[in-house]
């Protein structure tokens, strides 16, 4: 199973080493689920963590875009 899912919030604290900026972020990402019999057996979980960067001011601007 696979669900995709958009990740909002507002950095009000230390993110790694970076600390709180007060910038609201949304970040696409999905979580891939195995099941076996009805349960769950494995979860992986994958974020756009560029997209977070850009936003937090980061990483350059994506080409093309400003």
């Amino acid at each position: 199973v696979i669900e995709e899912w958009i990740g909002r919030g507002t950095q009000t604290g230390p993110l790694l080493q970076i600390p709180p900026s007060g910038r609201k972020v949304e970040f696409p990402g999905l979580t891939i689920f195995e099941l076996a019999n009805g349960k769950v057996t494995s979860r992986r979980t994958y974020q756009d963590s560029i997209v977070l960067q850009r936003q937090l001011g980061l990483a350059p601007a994506e080409p093309g875009r400003s």
